[in-house]
C-alpha cells in the first residue's frame, strides 16, 4: 500500500505548481451538478472527492468553479439547450454526444447490479437473470453501456435512496448503482443492513466520467481548458492511479469515512489493488486521517485551512 505517501508528494507538487502560478483565479465558471455522495457533497458541505478534483483541475487553468445544484437530468437538458455552459459528472454515451461536448475522462467508477440477500439467498443467485428480473433505476441516470442495455424495462425512481428502499422492500430484485455511492448510502442510512446488499457476479461496468459542455464556442473553450489541466496533472505524475477513483488520486480529499475494526468490511480500490477496509463515517467537523494505506487511519479534527488554495 504505497500509493498514499507517494500521492501526497504528488499533491504537494501540484499545490506548489498552482501557488507559483498565482493565488487568484483569472475567471469564474458555473458548473451545474447535483448531490452524489461520496463524489459530490451537498451544498455547504466539504466538497466531495470528484468536486474537489475538478476544482483543482480548473485552478490549474486559472479558473474558479461556482457550483449550482440541479437534478442531473435537468442539468443535461439545460446544457443541451445551451442554457448552461458546464455540468459534471456524466457518463459518455452516443446519445449524449449528439447533444453536448465531452471532456477527456476525469475519473472512473465501477457500477454493479445489486440484489438483496434477504429475498435472494446466495445459493439462488444463479437463478436471478437480469433479463427477466424486476429491475429499478433512478430516472435520468446512466450506469455504463453494459448495464444500461439491461434496464429498458426498469421501474423508475426519483432518487437512489428511494430505489434502494424499494430493493429492501422487495419491490424490485435488482438495482444498478455505482459501488462508491452504494457504500456511502448504506453507511449513511442503513448501516444495520450493510451485509444484505451484494453485487450480482459478472455484471459489472467500469466507465469514465466527464465534464460536459454546451455545443458553443464558449463550451469548446471550456472543454479545452479542462483537457489541458488533465495534461498538466499527468505531467506532474498525478495519473499514477489512472484516475481509477478520486479517493485514489487525491487521498487528502477522501470521503469522510475511516477505519474501525467493529464495522463490517468493505472494499476500497486504488489502481489495480483492492484492499479490505472497515469504514465508518466521520463527523462533519472531522476529516479522515490515514498513514501507510489502511494500516493506520481514523477521524481527526478538521484543520481550519483544510486543503484550501
Amino acid at each position: 500500500m504505497t500509493h498514499f505517501p507517494k500521492t501526497r508528494l504528488l499533491i504537494a507538487t501540484l499545490f506548489a505548481f498552482v501557488s507559483s502560478a498565482g493565488h487568484a483565479a483569472d475567471e469564474r465558471v458555473t458548473v451545474v451538478t447535483d448531490i452524489w455522495p461520496p463524489y459530490i457533497s451537498a451544498k455547504g458541505d466539504e466538497p466531495g472527492s470528484a468536486a474537489r478534483m475538478l476544482e483543482l483541475l480548473l485552478y490549474l487553468e486559472g479558473v474558479e468553479a461556482d457550483w449550482r445544484y440541479l437534478p442531473y437530468e435537468l442539468s443535461l437538458a439545460q446544457v443541451s439547450a445551451k442554457e448552461e455552459l458546464l455540468s459534471f459528472p456524466y457518463f459518455r454515451s452516443p446519445e449524449r454526444e449528439e447533444k453536448v461536448l465531452f471532456s477527456a475522462p476525469i475519473f472512473s467508477v465501477t457500477s454493479h447490479l445489486y440484489y438483496n440477500r434477504q429475498y435472494t439467498p446466495d445459493a439462488a443467485v444463479a437463478d436471478l437473470k437480469p433479463q427477466t428480473a424486476r429491475k429499478g433505476r433512478v430516472a435520468g441516470y446512466s450506469y455504463g453501456s453494459k448495464i444500461d442495455t439491461l434496464l429498458v424495462d426498469a421501474k423508475l425512481y426519483t432518487s437512489e435512496r428511494d430505489a434502494l428502499t424499494a430493493l429492501f422492500n422487495h419491490e424490485i430484485d435488482l438495482l444498478p448503482m455505482t459501488e462508491g455511492v452504494m457504500t456511502a448510502l448504506l453507511l449513511s442510512h442503513y448501516p444495520d443492513r450493510l451485509q444484505l446488499i451484494r453485487p450480482l457476479p459478472d455484471m459489472t461496468d467500469t466507465s469514465s466520467l466527464h465534464v460536459i459542455a454546451a455545443k458553443t464556442p464558449a463550451g469548446e473553450q471550456a472543454i479545452a481548458k479542462v483537457n489541458r489541466a488533465l495534461e498538466k496533472a499527468a505531467s506532474l505524475g498525478l495519473d499514477s492511479c489512472n484516475r481509477r477513483t478520486p479517493a485514489c488520486l487525491w487521498p487528502l480529499m477522501l470521503p469522510c469515512s475511516c477505519q474501525r475494526k467493529a464495522t463490517p468490511p468493505s472494499l476500497v480500490r486504488c489502481g489495480a489493488q483492492t484492499a479490505p477496509l472497515n469504514i465508518i463515517p466521520c463527523h462533519k467537523a472531522q476529516r479522515c486521517w490515514s498513514r501507510n494505506g489502511a494500516k493506520r487511519s481514523g477521524c481527526r479534527p478538521r484543520p481550519t485551512a483544510y486543503i484550501k488554495t
